[in-house]
């Protein structure tokens, strides 16, 4: 399953979560989530 980075956004503000907190749960660093939403 592919997602966008607008459907990466979106889940992770449905379950409440900051791009940290996403990063701290798949063990990456936020720079990495920011780059999958951007």
């Amino acid at each position: 399953m592919v997602l966008t980075p607008t459907q990466i956004r979106k889940l992770r503000q449905e379950r409440g979560w900051s791009q940290q907190a996403l990063a701290d749960k798949l063990g990456v660093n936020r720079t990495t989530v920011v780059r999958w939403e951007a």
